[in-house]
């Protein structure tokens, strides 16, 4: 996709090199038609590759062949004066062959397939001034570089190109999404310029700057950033692709919290702005991760004055939990499962029938915990009071019910509801509400992930022995060990980054590593990811990836969990310490590389640091800068197996630890660690 923060209109690039541009009705195609031979060549039939530029920018490449001749598309947003914004592409095709060549770029318009609005549609499209093109009456496709020569009775507009042997040419065409088209000239638009303006523009937005000796790493994480400004609509932060048609708490938790991590305040305000949960909502999670997201934003700023103003939505939603738990406190549900949680709701998407499910309760549980440290902060006494005995009282449902169901399943590892399904229904029926691996690794990833930086409680040898066992089902299920494999709907989980979250709290961060390993190996399109990807299984009968689509793509969910993942591999907060590579690969560690971080927010102040590695001489060193370290000072894992010979902090020796995590004292500034 192309497009620009928060503007109303967006760009829809295929693999084929094809461009729709809103608000249009109108898709372009492009075709290489050899004058000579008479032979066509549409990329829609041919092998493309994609990708985009310098591997993070919403600047879509895509190359391809047309014979001897090489093709490179370039497809980009751009801004334009106050309130316009550009559509830009242009095509390239070098001439590889030892003879000359007459070429024609065709450039068919036929209707945009992806049509948002039921009554547009392509009534008319007619020549309008020099060079360019008139669809319903507006005046929107300007095409330079080539004569050109349009037929109204195909709706195609053809290029001439003639080539000599190693000689290049280009066709720029521009669609504007907000000009008056009347004023507009596409004869001063400098394409080139323009692609440098947009470049900068990105790279500049986001405060936080993250390098890292693995660039595939860094790129995804700008262009998932990027994907999510992109689809900003003014004030509001679209859950995931851009043909939903309304807002939903339970997709932009974490969306929020990822521009919110990634220095974007300002941006993450304006789409709180919306996070009112309303009654009725069938996605009951999204009333605990409102007030989630509501505190999380103030505690990345600790600006007294924002809570004073959000404090009364967060009271009201915690009051709301508390009244939905009601019901479950009925005598007759005394020594039930049931009692004491929230009552019943889908807010895990497979489960077409309503169920008391674990995932709500415990981000109902992190946001009671989130609405104590709110009311605590305003000195606001009487709320604290009675914040704090719901929130105990619902951890203690929770891990009452927790017991109860693994007594009365004879199970040893958490499933997803509190629900009793008749045996033959443990699994799936046809409503898929089942106690699947992958399901319940969504359900309680809160309790971890945010929940350990606020402090939740949990049964941590629970945690632990039922994240082994979802992982060795639904992960290691071929070769692929990696993904997460939903085995009852034969895909795999497009949110593979959700779930690879836990993993580091719980001791299994090869896990976690191999998770997002998978992730990036397996982008749906360049620098993003669809809900699901269907499988096949292969001639050794084990699942593989087959080719469609499932569900979004590329998906908003997926793009805002693997920028927390990544940021919380390097650095996350855990009470009152700084947590640093906790599950960074070893592979990042070597010599000549950097793994640098620049102002990212915590819950402490910003951070910036860099580690250097000195293999060779067997040394490490790190270097931290932090107005206000973390009073618990820094939890730091060294990668590999590697014994620490000796610490340095700050110029002077210090006792070495024992094992691969060393703590750090708040005042360490430079550190060295040498094996």
């Amino acid at each position: 996709m192309a497009g620009w923060t928060a503007y109303s209109w967006n760009t829809f690039i295929g693999r084929d090199g094809s461009f729709a541009p809103e608000p249009y009705p109108f898709q372009l195609k492009f075709r290489i038609l050899d004058g000579k031979s008479g032979k066509i060549y549409d990329p829609l039939r041919l092998n493309t590759a994609w990708s985009l530029h310098k591997g993070r920018f919403p600047v879509n490449i895509i190359r391809w062949q047309a014979g001897a001749c090489a093709v490179e598309e370039t497809i980009f947003a751009a801004k334009h004066k106050e309130n316009g914004v550009l559509n830009l592409a242009r095509v390239s095709v070098t001439n590889k062959d030892k003879n000359s060549k007459k070429l024609v770029l065709v450039i068919d318009i036929v209707r945009n397939p992806l049509l948002r609005f039921k009554s547009a549609g392509i009534e008319k499209i007619e020549p309008g001034r020099k060079g360019s093109l008139k669809v319903n009456g507006i005046e929107c496709i300007y095409v330079k570089g080539a004569a050109s020569k349009f037929d109204k009775g195909r709706a195609v507009l053809s290029c001439e190109l003639k080539l000599g042997t190693g000689e290049e040419k280009a066709v720029y065409i521009c669609v504007p999404s907000g000009e008056a088209a009347a004023k507009f000239s596409f004869k001063g638009v400098d394409f080139g310029k323009k692609l440098i303006e947009a470049e900068k523009y990105w790279n500049d937005i986001v405060p936080l700057k993250l390098e890292l000796p693995d660039k595939r790493y860094a790129d995804l994480f700008y262009s998932s950033l990027y994907y999510l400004l992109i689809m900003m609509k003014g004030k509001e932060v679209c859950p995931g692709p851009l043909n939903y048609k309304s807002f939903y708490i339970h997709d932009g938790v974490e969306m929020v919290n990822a521009l919110d991590v990634c220095g974007l305040r300002d941006i993450a305000e304006k789409a709180l702005n919306v996070f009112n949960y309303r009654i009725g909502d069938g996605y009951l999670d999204g009333l605990g991760g409102s007030i989630f997201a509501l505190f999380e934003h103030f505690r990345l700023d600790r600006d007294i004055k924002y809570l004073k103003e959000i404090y009364p939505r967060i009271i009201k939603s915690a009051g709301l939990i508390k009244s939905k738990r009601a019901p479950q406190l009925s005598p007759e549900l005394k020594n039930s499962p049931l009692h004491g949680l929230l009552h019943t709701s889908v807010s895990q998407d497979n489960f077409g029938t309503h169920a008391h499910l674990y995932l709500d309760n415990w981000w109902a549980l992190v946001g009671l915990r989130c609405a104590v440290l709110a009311a605590e902060a305003l000195k606001k006494k009487k709320d604290a009071l009675w914040l704090k005995k719901e929130y105990a009282f619902l951890e203690k449902s929770i891990n009452d019910s927790l017991k109860k169901v693994l007594k009365r399943e004879k199970i040893s590892y958490m499933p997803a509801f509190a629900d009793f399904w008749p045996a033959g229904e443990r699994k799936i029926d046809h409503e898929h509400r089942i106690l699947g691996d992958t399901q319940m690794a969504w359900a309680h990833r809160p309790a971890l992930f945010p929940g350990k930086s606020l402090g939740i409680r949990i049964p941590e040898a629970l945690f632990r022995k039922s994240y082994k066992k979802y992982w060795k089902k639904a992960g290691a299920f071929s070769s692929y060990d990696g993904g997460w494999f939903v085995e009852y709907e034969k895909v795999f989980w497009g949110y593979n980054f959700l779930l690879a979250h836990p993993m580091m709290y719980l001791g299994m961060e090869d896990v976690a590593l191999k998770n997002i390993e998978w992730g990036v190996k397996n982008q749906s399109c360049p620098g993003g990811w669809m809900e699901a990807m269907p499988a096949k299984k292969n001639k050794k009968g084990e699942w593989e990836i087959a080719d469609g689509i499932i569900g979004d793509v590329p998906h908003g969910w997926s793009a805002a969990f693997y920028i927390l993942l990544l940021r919380n591999m390097i650095i996350r907060e855990e009470a009152d310490r700084i947590v640093l590579f906790s599950a960074a690969p070893e592979s990042w560690f070597v010599d000549g590389e950097n793994i640098e971080i620049k102002d990212a927010p915590t819950h402490f102040g910003k951070i910036s640091l860099k580690c250097e590695g000195f293999m060779r001489e067997r040394f490490i060193r790190l270097e931290i800068d932090m107005k206000t370290p973390p009073s618990g000072g820094f939890k730091i894992s060294i990668p590999g197996n590697k014994k620490i010979k000796y610490v340095e902090i700050n110029g002077r020796k210090v006792a070495p630890a024992k094992g691969r995590i060393y703590s750090a004292p708040p005042c360490s500034k430079k550190i060295i660690f040498g094996f």
